[in-house]
């Protein structure tokens, strides 16, 4: 486990948006104590999250992961695609910003059901 990012990692809470393909997102979720992301390995397998991937940030279904095989921090969805990736730690921490940025928080309907006895 690279100690030296992930030991530090609370402390990005400050920030609440993060540059991801050259559009800045709303951080909704805080980044994990140390503790919190040594007992999350623990749940990688349970969340089918790959072994080599540390999660420090995320609701188990959307995760921020530190690659300890290769250096990158990855951005998981639920699927467990990688939506994007940062070559390494600077480079995520280049791209966190304190800027504000409003979340979509309209409600889309993904399916309508009319009850026939209605």
């Amino acid at each position: 486990m690279s100690d030296a990012f992930l030991s530090k990692v609370e402390a990005l809470n400050e920030y609440c948006s993060i540059e991801i393909d050259t559009q800045l997102e709303s951080i909704a979720l805080p980044f994990w104590s140390l503790d919190e992301i040594k007992q999350g390995l623990k749940r990688r397998e349970e969340w089918g999250v790959p072994s080599h991937l540390i999660p420090f940030q995320g609701d188990w279904h959307d995760l921020l992961c530190l690659d300890q095989d290769t250096g990158k921090v990855v951005y998981l969805n639920n699927d467990r695609d990688i939506v994007f990736s940062w070559e390494n730690t600077q480079e995520f921490l280049n791209a966190l910003s304190k800027e504000e940025v409003a979340r979509d928080t309209t409600r889309k309907i993904t399916s309508a059901w009319i009850d026939p006895d209605f």
